[in-house]
């Protein structure tokens, strides 16, 4: 593009938070003159060209909001937070131990349980002993209503046992109704998320005092990006600020050491939990870590395990008795919670006893399961399992043999018979059995915490795509801060601005999305023309403007560009001219997992990159015939109005 500089770009991946503002600091805007026309330019025409300007470029910079909470500066309380799909727990380290901190009731973990009761929201055990629907496992579920199931204003049942309990998607934002004692409630995702965070804030309290600076918190690994945005909303209607988000397969990888480790290692997470399996492929190495796959599958976990059990008493008890007794809803829902406690006792005894008073019309309920009958009645789910570990490895295309590590996380892993299958079906890989799976993933989250206040620094997430960050020109991007680099990162690269822009330098700051980083970058790469599709690839976040010197116009002005990502997901890019000495510098707050996926901002957000590189060049000489006409014209209030 002859005639003016070519502005210089910052590709950056990174995750931002929706319709946010950036936060200047230490940044005046000049003018923006990046041209040098001939004197001849008729002054109507200036104004009319000033006029479509004015109307047509999208002034708005999008970047990243700045909290109430500082979080640059060092964390004294961060507490570790593990937001299971059955249990939710709580820890931090205190005294250099870490503890899993118990409630009042005298456990170390929280029922995922919320029920709407007319006095309110009713969290854990207590919410769980009461006949309302479980609104947190309501809105897990609601993950299968998709943009493509529930259309705009539509109502669709609940997946989960309870008729009076349904979605709804509202102006693009999914809400739970309820219908308690003959009163319509609606419930949002953030509201059911901020009721288990305060009651969880509250145990944390009992053990490190009030005023907690922050929490890392550890969900399942089937939410979204979206889902994450809800945690951390619900986390300020908590007065639980979140600070990093992370999936149980990275904690429980944290937790088992994989990350100490210095040697290259490709894990497999196998998390067998209540409801769900979840199954993800990592690469691990010197703290980064990769999921390059990961799958979720329903129906093969432990209350499937219960209710193969459950069906095989009611048959004993039709053929024994004649009775058929699954009609008794209080029974069945007694004797579940007997399967359990039994399936528990057999992970290391051989058999366990059920009981309960009265399975049907006073009739008492007393049976010996033993651990070869249960597996009997579950191998068959035990064996299917296993399949989806190769589908994962098909995903990340990879083999058996690539698999150096196998790490069980879930409660349904306590079964041995599910250890040795596992153990049988990699035999090449080493399988980490060290930590409670139950515990593993807040143990990860603990030690995610203390990392984060103490050290320098900490394990860097990255989830399917491998992002980086960068620096783009139009002649390519040159790669600034490698991919899952170690936080806090700092670099500063040099560059030449070419002649004929006696006025400004215009930096732009983009962010590349994550669904097209799966290509590391590349110096052949052009940014308009990645940034030209219907899907843009990168989310301008600011802009910097460095004025040069009138009487180096012929020569190339040298700009250094420094990049700084803190442990706190803080981004900081100062921009420098080296012929002048000076210096801006924009700051990026709050962007929670700096290698973690880019958010798709709201359409608006958008609309500076969307169009073709005809609209980049036209608003950029644009800019600089503006600015040369104001130099010639003296008007110095026009041009600070640009």
């Amino acid at each position: 593009m002859a005639g003016f500089a070519s502005p210089w770009c910052i590709c950056v991946h990174l995750s931002s938070r929706h319709e946010a503002l950036y936060r200047e600091e230490t940044i005046e805007f000049h003018s923006i003159t990046m041209g040098n026309y001939s004197n001849n330019k008729s002054p109507c025409l200036c104004l009319f060209l000033i006029s479509i300007l004015v109307l047509s470029v999208d002034t708005s910079i999008c970047g990243s909001s700045s909290s109430s909470h500082n979080v640059d500066s060092p964390s004294q309380k961060v507490i570790g937070v593990h937001l299971g799909s059955t249990n939710s727990r709580v820890g931090a380290v205190i005294n250099n131990q870490p503890r899993i901190f118990t409630n009042p009731q005298g456990t170390t973990y929280v029922p995922s349980y919320v029920a709407a009761t007319d006095s309110g929201l009713l969290v854990g055990e207590a919410a769980r002993r009461t006949s309302s629907p479980n609104l947190f496992q309501a809105m897990l579920d609601m993950k299968q209503f998709n943009n493509d199931s529930v259309q705009p204003g539509a109502i669709e049942p609940d997946l989960h046992k309870s008729s009076n309990t349904t979605y709804m998607n509202i102006d693009g934002r999914y809400l739970i109704q309820t219908n308690h004692n003959a009163t319509c409630r609606r419930f949002a995702a953030e509201e059911i998320y901020a009721a288990l965070l305060a009651d969880i804030r509250y145990i944390a309290e009992a053990y490190v005092g009030p005023n907690i600076t922050g929490a890392i918190v550890t969900v399942p690994g089937f939410l979204d990006e979206s889902e994450w945005d809800i945690v951390r909303n619900a986390g300020v209607l908590a007065d639980l600020p979140v600070f990093r988000i992370a999936k149980e397969s990275s904690a429980v990888s944290m937790a088992y050491g994989l990350t100490d480790e210095g040697d290259e290692i490709t894990a497999l997470s196998y998390d067998l939990g209540a409801h769900h399996l979840d199954i993800s492929l990592m690469e691990i190495d010197y703290g980064s870590i990769d999921t390059v796959a990961s799958l979720r599958k329903p129906n093969v976990a432990g209350e499937s395990f219960n209710r193969r059990v459950l069906e095989y008493f009611s048959n004993l008890y039709m053929t024994k008795y004649d009775i058929n007794f699954t009609d008794n809803t209080t029974a069945v829902e007694k004797l579940m919670f007997e399967i359990e406690k039994a399936k528990l006792i057999l992970s290391f005894k051989e058999s366990a006893q059920i009981e309960i008073p009265d399975v049907h019309h006073g009739r008492r309920f007393s049976e010996i399961l033993t651990r070869h009958k249960f597996e009997e009645l579950n191998m068959e789910l035990f064996e299917h399992s296993l399949v989806f570990i190769d589908e994962v490895l098909q995903i990340g295309n990879l083999t058996k043999d690539d698999i150096t590590d196998v790490v069980l996380a879930g409660g349904s892993c306590h079964i041995p018979k599910i250890q040795g299958l596992v153990h049988d079906y990699l035999p090449n890989a080493r399988v980490r059995m060290g930590t409670n799976p139950d515990e593993a993933a807040i143990w990860g989250a603990i030690l995610h915490s203390n990392y984060f206040q103490e050290e320098a620094s900490v394990p860097c997430y990255c989830f399917i795509t491998h992002p980086q960050f960068g620096i783009g020109t139009r002649q390519g991007v040159v790669e600034l801060i490698p991919a899952c680099h170690d936080v806090p990162a700092y670099q500063t690269r040099l560059f030449s601005a070419s002649p004929g822009n006696p006025s400004n330098t215009l930096i732009q700051i983009y962010a590349r999305r994550y669904l097209d980083t799966k290509q590391p970058l590349v110096p052949d790469l052009v940014a308009e023309e990645l940034v030209q599709s219907g899907d843009p690839k990168y989310i301008l976040l600011g802009e910097v403007e460095l004025p040069t010197i009138q009487g180096l116009q012929e020569k190339d002005t040298e700009i250094e560009i420094t990049a700084y990502l803190s442990r706190h997901s803080v981004l900081k890019v100062r921009v420098t001219n080296k012929q002048t000495g000076e210096t801006k510098t924009i700051t990026f707050s709050n962007l929670h997992s700096p290698c973690g996926q880019a958010r798709s901002l709201h359409a608006a957000n958008f609309s500076y990159i969307q169009n073709s590189d005809l609209r980049v060049e036209y608003e950029s000489e644009l800019r600089s015939f503006v600015g040369s006409v104001a130099n010639q014209l003296q008007v110095q209030e026009f041009r600070k109005a640009f």
